[in-house]
């Protein structure tokens, strides 16, 4: 008794988009639609440059990673870059790093800045995983000492929110 048959739903879906065009326009509607596109752009994801020649350039790394957030990955990624297979089986008994970052370890480029680069990327990319799973943040350094500041503070800033990680913060504070 529910069902609407096609005949009656049809015309009147017809008649009240007619309605709506003509009472705004179709310019306004195209105009509240581009608006809408705005809004729903994220401030956290980079820009899509959706016009790129080539996959690697609809993201800018730029865009991702300042340049002080990718030099800041230098330290803690260092210990990437030269890591022996033996290293890597252990990681992977250890558990301690997700398992995507450790089988592309094992296939770092030779070329020594393609070869820091990608240590950096992995590092960056495993520590978002893990802060991923955190249910709670409680410490001023959430991942560790070894994750540089300015990255903390991104991941912080980007996926979390923050004013109510303060608040919980102060509450455990008071509580120590």
């Amino acid at each position: 008794m529910n069902a609407v048959g096609n005949d009656i739903l049809n015309p009147a879906v017809t008649k009240a988009a007619a309605d709506v065009i003509d009472a705004k326009g179709v310019t306004a509607l195209i105009q509240d639609a581009a608006q809408d596109d705005e809004q729903n752009t994220s401030i956290f994801l980079p820009p899509c440059h959706e016009d790129a020649d080539r996959p690697e350039h609809v993201y800018k790394f730029d865009d991702i990673l300042s340049p002080a957030e990718y030099e800041a990955l230098q330290g803690p990624a260092a210990a990437f870059i030269n890591i022996t297979p033996e290293e890597i089986a252990k990681k992977t008994e250890e558990k301690s790093h997700c398992s995507f970052v450790l089988e592309e370890l094992k296939f770092l480029p030779a070329d020594e800045k393609s070869r820091d680069r990608k240590a950096r990327c992995l590092w960056f990319l495993d520590i978002l995983i893990k802060f991923s799973f955190l249910k709670i943040i409680k410490k001023k350094h959430p991942m560790g000492p070894e994750c540089p500041h300015i990255i903390s503070r991104k991941l912080m800033k980007n996926f979390t929110d923050l004013q109510q990680w303060r608040v919980q913060n102060l509450i455990c504070v008071a509580e120590d």
